[in-house]
Formats: structure tokens, sequence, C-alpha cells
């Protein structure tokens, strides 16, 4: 009985608690009395969880907290899925050495105990912190695992994310050679698939907009709206605004390379609009850049050096911050939340 009531309690004040008013020091003083019991570990995992867009440190420092609940408690399952959330954490931090000792850890664990499910999220979230250090290679070496457990429990919407991730790798590597783009859509039309089939509305969305993107590289631009226009009825009703945000960007783009310069810069300004809303600062960056480009399309030189001004100010405090690891990661952190 005092186990349901605490938890309860735990969950009535999550839904009160106001993450600007989070500090290390006072989630310190707060949780300093719980005990290291199971209890203790559920709140210590659901605040974590749902502070993690709002104050990443702090959720961070509650998912480490939790990993040190969990070798009290010395359950294995426990173990390697504290273990799993910490290394998540600190990949979208930036901190890929620690990442690297969790998500190793609970690989371990996972697979001496036959934890399977657990297992499968471990590779996928190896294949990840690999891929954000452009280790393509061991990246899909993982990914790969990730997608033979995926197959063995029938995991379709999982599967469909780690096969998007895997075109995520081949659509990088056509910085490089162009005649990846057909790898990676291959990629992304199989992972769309599955996700139509499981209605996963949510990653359909940023799906379309990958094939969107590369269809655009392409050039070709009809297939590049189909997708786009598909994406953004969705986003009308999933009212997701960092999809939105690429939505756009790539519609600007579209135009921007049709020479449609008015409309680039329609598309552009209202991208520009939601990141400032966000405070997503690459993405603020990037699209006074596009801007300045569409801009000099139109012959306006003074909106077109105002822009390209202000971008060259966001990239010289984004390369001169101490944070640059961290800032780097932040347009991939949301994509790979969702993702694990």
């Amino acid at each position: 009985m005092r186990n349901k009531f605490i938890l309860s309690l735990f969950f009535a004040l999550l839904v009160f608690f106001n993450p600007a008013q989070i500090s290390i020091d006072s989630l310190e003083q707060s949780t300093e009395n719980l005990t290291k019991d199971t209890v203790g570990l559920i709140y210590l995992e659901r605040l974590s969880e749902k502070i993690k867009s709002q104050d990443q440190a702090a959720s961070l420092w509650l998912a480490e907290k939790a990993v040190e609940f969990a070798r009290a408690i010395n359950k294995p399952f426990s173990i390697a899925e504290s273990g799993f959330n910490a290394g998540v954490r600190n990949t979208s931090a930036g901190n890929y050495v620690k990442a690297s000792l969790y998500l190793v850890e609970a690989e371990k664990i996972a697979e001496a105990n036959d934890l399977q499910p657990t297992l499968m999220k471990v590779f996928n979230s190896l294949g990840n912190l690999y891929a954000m250090q452009q280790q393509q290679g061991t990246a899909i070496m993982y990914y790969k695992k990730a997608a033979k457990i995926c197959e063995k429990l029938n995991r379709k919407s999982y599967e469909a994310v780690i096969v998007g991730n895997i075109g995520n790798i081949y659509y990088f590597k056509t910085e490089q050679d162009k005649r990846y783009l057909d790898s990676a859509l291959m990629c992304f039309q199989k992972a769309l698939a599955i996700q139509t089939i499981e209605k996963d509305t949510s990653r359909m969305i940023g799906m379309l907009n990958n094939i969107g993107l590369v269809y655009c590289d392409k050039e070709d631009y009809p297939a590049a709206l189909t997708a786009l226009d598909t994406a953004s009825k969705l986003i009308e009703l999933s009212h997701d605004r960092l999809d939105l945000l690429y939505n756009l960007q790539y519609r600007g783009r579209i135009e921007f390379e049709k020479e449609n310069f008015d409309k680039a810069v329609e598309f552009y300004n209202k991208s520009l609009k939601i990141s400032v809303e966000m405070n997503e600062v690459q993405f603020i960056s990037e699209n006074h850049f596009a801007l300045s480009r569409a801009y000099e399309g139109l012959k306006d030189f003074e909106n077109a050096y105002f822009h390209f001004k202000t971008y060259k100010e966001l990239s010289d405090t984004l390369l001169n911050s101490e944070n640059f690891e961290k800032i780097a990661g932040m347009q991939n952190k949301y994509e790979q939340e969702k993702e694990q």
C-alpha cells in the first residue's frame, strides 16, 4: 500500500513540476532522502524522461542517479535499463565516452541475462552513438544487430526506426558519393512502409521529410513535393513543430533551386520564426544563411547582407562556445530521443 501511495503522489507531482525551476543542487536535496528501492528508481527515471526536452543537464543527472539506485537494487533488468537510459542522455549531451561506458555495461548485462528487448535498444543506441562520431561502419554493425533482434521479436515499429537510422548513415555518405542516395532512399521507403502499416504517424512524418530531402538532392522536385505535402498534412494533425521546421526548410530549398526566390523567402521566414520560438540556435543560423542566399537571388542585397551577417555572428558564437560539441548535436537530439 505504501508503494502505491508514493507512486500516486509521485505522478501527481510530475503533473505540476515546473522544469524551469530545476537546478542540480535542488535535485540533490530533493532526492537525498529517497530510498534506494524500485519506487525511488521509478521516480528518478520518470522525472528524467519528463524533463529531457526542457533541461538536458538535470535529466542527465537524474538518469545517472537512477543507475546508482539500480545497482543498489542489484536486479539485472534494472541495471541494464538504467544504464541504457544514462547512455542515451550522455549521447544527447555529447558525452560520448561516458555514453559508451554506460551502454557497453548495459549490453553485457542484457546479453548475460538474455534481456532481448533491452539488448535491441542498446544496440540501436550504440549505433546512434557511433553515427554521431562519424564512425559509420561501426554504427551500421550495431544497427544490424538491433534489426536482427527486431525480426526475432517481431517488433515492426522499432525495426522501422533502425532501418531509418541505416538510411541516415547512407545519406551522410552522399557527401562523398552521391550514389548512396539510392541506398538511403530505399531504407527510408522501407521504414515508411512499415510505419504506415503500424500507423506510426509521428515517425511517418520524419520519414516523409527524409524522402522529400533525398528526392530534392536527386532534383526530382515533383516527387520531393509529394512526400513533403503528405508530411505537411500529418503535421497539421500532430502539431510537431520540429518536423514542421524540417518540412519548411526543405520546401524553401526546393523553391530556391527552382529559382522561385520569393517563395523560398516565404518558407525560410516561416522556418526562422518557429526556430526562434523554439530557441533552436542551429536552425536559426541555417535559416539566416538560406535567407541571405534567397535575397541575393532577388538582388535584394541589403536583406542578403543582413541575414548573412546574422548567420556569421551565430556561427562564430557556435564555433567559439565551450559547449560546441553539445550544440552541434542539438539538431539530432530530438530525433534521436524519438528513436530510443
